[in-house]
Order: structure tokens, then C-alpha cells, then sequence
């Protein structure tokens, strides 16, 4: 699935030059309907629950503009900014001390053939040097750790990105990673890992 997902960018970005989160997105879900032929295995049989689709965040990022947009299946993007400035789009999700963490949710609905298949949203928000976006999979705050041996959960990983989002990317990674590697401790990975942070 990832193989047809990144032939199915390359398609999209490279060679029809769409650019604009929603519109990849849109553009990828039929791609990827049309690869696996799912349409006609729903028409086939109306039982079939079609498994195969996939999770996904995008964003483009307009440094002339100061703009942001993005686009989600599911994935959100995350961005921590000074406290004094507002995302109007957002909700302030997390706050710490002069700080503050905004969600940007994705659809609720995968890139795949689905029962609700309505056309991805896109969402604009302005950006401001020193903020940090996060884009990323489910799999860091899904990962069974710590001393009981539960999940992360999404509220200690926004607590973790609010944390280092002073520190350059360099050393983000570096203590995000020995955090999730002291959290995991003996337990095996359940889910494949992406966090890709980019500080403006």
C-alpha cells in the first residue's frame, strides 16, 4: 500500500503538478480505488468491507504568504506556537506555560473506498517564524509503554512536543526519540512510527 500511495503522489504531484493538500488527496483516493479496482469489488458483493486504504497527512507551505494548507485522512497536524499568537482556524488544544498547541484534525474518512466519501477539506492558517508543525502517524501515542504497560496516548505526546518545540529540530528528534525508546522499554512496536517536524 505505501508503494502505490508514493506512485500515486509522484503521479499526482510530479506529472499532473497538483499542489493543493485537498486536491492530492482527492486525487490519491481515486487512484488508489481505481488500482485496486475496490469499486468493482463493492459492486461485486455487497458484504465485501474493503481493508485496504490508507492514513495520511499532508501540508504546503507558503513562505512568501506565511501560509499554511493542509489536508488530512484521519492524520492530524499539529502546531506549537508562541501563546500570544492565534490560529483563528484551530482550536488551542494544549497550552503550556507561554506556549500553545493547535490541532488541525483530519476528515474522518481513510484514502480508500469508504461509505462516506465526501472531498477532503482544506484548511489555512497563517505561520510565524519560530513555529513548529508536526505532521504524523498514529503509531507514536498508539505504543504500549511505561510502567504499566499501557498506550501513550495523544495528550503525553503533545505534552512532549510542547516541551522540546523550543529546541531546534536536530535536537527535537534526539529527545523525542530517547523519549519513545525509554517508553517502549521491552515492549515490541506495534505500529509503524512517523513524525516529521518542521520548525518555520
Amino acid at each position: 500500500m505505501s508503494m502505490l500511495g508514493i506512485s500515486g503522489l509522484k503521479e499526482i504531484i510530479i506529472n499532473k503538478h497538483i499542489t493543493r493538500p485537498d486536491l492530492i488527496l482527492n486525487n490519491l483516493r481515486d487512484y488508489i480505488i481505481d488500482s485496486l479496482q475496490q469499486s468493482k469489488l463493492i459492486e461485486e458483493s455487497n458484504n465485501v468491507k474493503v481493508k485496504d486504504g490508507m492514513d495520511m497527512a499532508i501540508c504546503t507551505i507558503d513562505l512568501e504568504k506565511s501560509e499554511l494548507e493542509f489536508a488530512g485522512a484521519y492524520n492530524p497536524l499539529y502546531i506549537v506556537k508562541n501563546q500570544k499568537q492565534k490560529v483563528d482556524s484551530a482550536n488551542s488544544d494544549f497550552q503550556l506555560s507561554d506556549i500553545v498547541l493547535y490541532e488541525l484534525k483530519g476528515d474522518k474518512m481513510p484514502i480508500a473506498y469508504y461509505d462516506k466519501m465526501n472531498s477532503f477539506e482544506l484548511q489555512t492558517i497563517q505561520i510565524t517564524k519560530g513555529d513548529n508543525i508536526y505532521l504524523l502517524s498514529d503509531g507514536f501515542e498508539d505504543q504500549f509503554g511505561g510502567s504499566q504497560g499501557k498506550k501513550l496516548k495523544a495528550k503525553a505526546l503533545k505534552q512532549l512536543l510542547c516541551d522540546n518545540s523550543k529546541f531546534e529540530m536536530d535536537i527535537q528528534k534526539q529527545n523525542i526519540t530517547e523519549a519513545l525508546i525509554s517508553w517502549k522499554g521491552d515492549n515490541e512496536q506495534v505500529d509503524d512510527i512517523t513524525l516529521i517536524g518542521i520548525k518555520i
